[in-house]
């Protein structure tokens, strides 16, 4: 993946106890439209990979970025860009643990990053925006919504994509059912929805009940791809469809 999401999920949830003076009638946060554009400076070139992600719910923007100056450089600027300002009255938060380098601030209603990659000589890594979800009265995220699944299942996540060429959605469950058990239904209630099924191969395991499953469906221009992995107490599925380009 192009963001380290544990790491930047615990920066952030660190910067949401600035949020609510952010957004207090006394606080000084610009519009959301303002502040979630991607922070480029003249340093660095940027490549798309995604003009729009949804993790979990939440839309985030991400560019590839490499400069020629090095790393210690590209972070200082973005140190001086995110510094203290009377509109923003807190510093950017610097992590140079680990393999990425880290700059990170809530603008307004974003969270932004911009994350160097450590163990590359160039320097390269990405630039990206959160929108932080600052109204307690939103309704909760739906995850895996108009995904069919076994009754119990949870859903670990869920991330949409898409961009000029075409869109993707791709979602992590977990149940108790076998991996069998998943698959057909899966080739039931997929193919009785109009999808045909291509390919159904059975990838055996170390042990013959931990046989891994991958089907493929098609119906017009889209895909799904369904892999159903053994889990020590039930499975794994990840459910990826997307576009034909």
């Amino acid at each position: 993946m192009p963001f380290i999401v544990p790491k930047l999920l615990n920066i952030a949830v660190h910067w949401s106890a600035f949020l609510v003076l952010m957004h207090s009638p006394v606080g000084h946060a610009q519009p959301f439209e303002k502040t979630c554009k991607l922070a480029l400076i003249d340093k660095i070139t940027a490549s798309d990979i995604a003009p729009s992600f949804t993790h979990n719910g939440q839309t985030q923007h991400i560019k590839k970025i490499e400069s020629l100056e090095d790393k210690q450089s590209i972070k200082n600027a973005y140190v001086e860009k995110w510094r203290h300002t009377q509109q923003e009255p807190f510093n950017a938060m610097v992590d140079e643990n680990g393999r990425w380098l880290i700059v990170s601030k809530v603008i307004g209603s974003c969270f932004h990053t911009l994350q160097l990659d450590k163990s590359t000589y160039k320097t390269s890594g990405y630039i990206s925006t959160l929108r932080l979800e600052t109204d307690k009265n939103a309704a909760v995220v739906n995850l895996g919504k108009n995904i069919p699944k076994m009754f119990g299942s949870n859903v670990v996540t869920d991330i949409s994509h898409s961009d000029s060429l075409k869109k993707g959605r791709t979602t992590i469950i977990e149940n108790k059912f076998s991996p069998d058990a998943n698959a057909e239904f899966y080739i039931r209630t997929v193919g009785g929805d109009g999808w045909v099924t291509t390919t159904d191969h059975r990838v055996p395991g170390k042990k013959n009940n931990q046989d891994s499953r991958a089907l493929t469906f098609n119906k017009n221009l889209e895909t799904q791809i369904i892999v159903i992995t053994k889990a020590p107490q039930g499975s794994h599925v990840v459910i990826q469809w997307m576009e034909k380009p």
